[in-house]
């Protein structure tokens, strides 16, 4: 007899297996499985997968710098595109997860958010509140040069670009 099993049981094994050997296909067939996971438009999957998505990028982060350490460069960058992808999957859901697909692959001497991340990561937060209605309104008050107006056009490209895919 076939023993069925959750959703939630199958990413439980797929992630076990990422975290304990660093299988590069397992962490595909994570983050396919995430996706697929997104697209049946369930509420608590949502949440489910959302909250998920750190502890997977997590395992692949320490592959990617061991591999990275070890000199087997293309498989390092393998697993990057598939943070990457991760990151692509959870953009339209959180702001902070935006802005890093978003300068992703861009030099680390252009980049904007990720080096300021620290500082802006709870102005991000803030931003994701007020989209999201958790929050009726948001002043801002930082001391200059800390990012507010750059902050604020990635924001507006998340919203605007949320508003053009879902079409509300």
């Amino acid at each position: 007899m076939i023993k069925k099993i959750t959703y939630e049981e199958l990413y439980r094994n797929i992630l076990r297996v990422v975290e304990d050997t660093g299988d590069i296909k397992a962490m595909q067939d994570a983050v396919g499985m995430l996706e697929g996971w997104l697209h049946k438009e369930h509420e608590k999957d949502f949440d489910y997968v959302l909250k998920h998505l750190p502890r997977l990028r997590i395992a692949m982060n320490k592959k990617m710098s061991e591999l990275g350490a070890a000199g087997n460069f293309e498989s390092a960058e393998t697993i990057r595109g598939i943070i990457f992808d991760s990151y692509k999957l959870e953009a339209p859901y959180h702001f902070d997860a935006y802005c890093i697909a978003l300068e992703y692959d861009r030099p680390v001497e252009q980049q904007f958010y990720l080096p300021r991340r620290a500082v802006l990561k709870d102005l991000a937060g803030k931003l994701e509140d007020l989209e999201y209605g958790r929050i009726k309104e948001l002043f801002l008050e930082c001391p200059p040069r800390i990012g507010k107006t750059g902050i604020l056009s990635f924001y507006i490209t998340w919203h605007i670009g949320k508003r053009i895919v879902t079409g509300k």
